[in-house]
């Protein structure tokens, strides 16, 4: 005999039992079975086996196209002069078309942070930028891919920071590029094998960037107060 399922939302009652009915409560701490009998009505959160379920579990498949080799050799080549021009990050959009799976870049204006210390300049491990407020027509917003200057990994910046959609990371630009990619979707991460996104996971950055793109980096520097002639001279 199936058992009658409810899903437990905030704001919205559940209906009351009926005399003999016996049913089940998904609820954000578990799930509960519910009866009700001539001698008595009950609520009791149910766990492992007794739950009588079935195990799930989570997954993410992907059913868009794939970023042709172009587009690879554009964003590594974009990386590549963006890391010889600051040695820090930097960042590209990811646009994406449903109708016709067709992705495109957007470079955003970005700003990367220099600090001078100790006789010369360090930048900082983070770059900011704001997505598109407008997109092309038939476009959406589908992710972002950046520079990272050392571990390929995420940061607890990005994983804090990361909303839904996917999201690139490339390490050692300037050898053989490493990637770590991520599906965000409801919170979760999911990872992403590159051979499943990227038409040619292994070809090199192409020989000049798109100009416009690199026009977009903004290098901000900050000199300490207590410089001497703060303001006027250093590097």
């Amino acid at each position: 005999m199936q058992v009658p399922t409810h899903v437990k939302f905030e704001n919205r009652e559940l209906p009351a039992l009926e005399p003999g009915q016996t049913r089940l409560v998904v609820a954000a701490d578990g799930v509960y079975r519910e009866r009700r009998t001539e001698i008595f009505t009950s609520s009791a959160r149910l766990a492992g086996a007794a739950v009588e379920l079935a195990d799930h579990y989570q997954f993410c498949r992907l059913h868009c196209g794939k970023l042709n080799r172009v587009m690879l050799r554009a964003m590594l080549s974009f990386f590549r002069h963006a890391h010889a021009l600051h040695h820090g990050e930097a960042a590209l959009v990811l646009l994406y078309a449903p109708e016709g799976k067709r992705f495109r870049w957007h470079c955003p204006r970005q700003t990367v942070e220099m600090h001078w210390s100790n006789g010369r300049w360090w930048t900082s491990d983070q770059i900011k930028f704001d997505n598109p407020a407008v997109l092309p027509d038939g476009f959406l917003h589908f992710g972002d891919a950046h520079l990272h200057a050392g571990s390929v990994s995420p940061s607890a910046m990005d994983v804090n920071d990361d909303q839904d959609g996917l999201h690139i990371i490339v390490a050692d630009v300037d050898k053989q590029p490493r990637y770590h990619i991520d599906f965000v979707v409801d919170g979760r991460r999911f990872r992403v094998a590159p051979h499943l996104i990227f038409e040619e996971p292994e070809c090199l950055p192409c020989a000049q960037p798109p100009r416009r793109w690199l026009e977009q980096v903004y290098v901000r520097r900050y000199v300490p107060y207590s410089y001497p002639n703060h303001g006027d001279q250093y590097p």
